[in-house]
């Protein structure tokens, strides 16, 4: 995580962790300025908001475009001398691929998800875009803002790398809605951010895929509890 914070520092519009203690033992750095946009409550399994997020307001929309079109221009050239692979969209969908055989190997996978994830991965429409550096998990527990909304810090890059810049919207998707998807995206293209033909829809089937994500997170915590939401998930006992 350390190598992925200072390759985006200096990149991004927004705010990072930098770490000051980094020890086997200790990980610590200056506290991000703001709040979460939304905090997750443990108890009610939901979160409690520090934003409107039935209705997005424009310095929000327009903050996160902003962040997330200088996550995705990160240069190839610089992930690849900071030691990051650079994967072409083939060696991603090989991935994928091979990520949700090991979900249905290791946990089972219910026959409709299935069945949906193999047409996604064989429809050649879907994998015409090129990878980009990504967050990987850009929910609202990561995404810090000010008193006026605007995002000003993420948080949690374990998951920084070269990959689908999908990833990243279907995470705002499953929290936002298709009502915060489509001003974000206005506001990404206009921004300089890459839109392709069948971005909305491959969106939405990286969206559907989530819970193979899931079954990956229950087999390598190995916790009871992770494994139980992930069954939960894939739709199978």
């Amino acid at each position: 995580e350390r190598r992925v914070l200072d390759l985006v520092r200096p990149r991004l519009p927004v705010a990072v962790p930098e770490w000051r203690i980094h020890s086997s033992e200790l990980i610590a750095y200056p506290k991000l300025l703001g709040v979460p946009a939304g905090e997750i409550d443990l108890e009610a399994k939901a979160y409690a908001w520090n934003i409107n997020h039935e209705e997005l307001s424009s310095a929000f929309i327009q903050s996160t475009a902003d962040a997330l079109v200088a996550i995705h221009a990160v240069d190839y050239a610089d992930a690849t001398a900071a030691d990051f692979d650079t994967p072409d969209i083939s060696n991603v969908r090989k991935k994928i691929s091979e990520q949700i055989n090991q979900v249905r190997r290791k946990i089972g996978v219910a026959d409709r998800l299935w069945q949906r994830w193999q047409t996604w991965l064989s429809t050649d429409e879907f994998w015409r875009h090129k990878p980009t550096f990504v967050h990987g998990d850009f929910h609202a527990g990561h995404m810090i803002i000010d008193e006026g909304e605007r995002l000003t810090g993420i948080l949690d890059w374990t998951e920084g790398e070269v990959g689908d810049p999908a990833i990243d919207f279907a995470a705002f998707q499953m929290v936002f809605g298709e009502q915060g998807m489509a001003p974000l995206l206005k506001a990404y293209a206009a921004g300089g951010g890459c839109v392709w033909s069948q971005m909305r829809e491959h969106v939405n089937e990286t969206l559907a895929a989530v819970p193979a994500k899931i079954g990956l997170f229950a087999l390598a915590s190995g916790k009871d509890e992770h494994m139980s939401m992930a069954k939960a998930a894939l739709e199978v006992p």
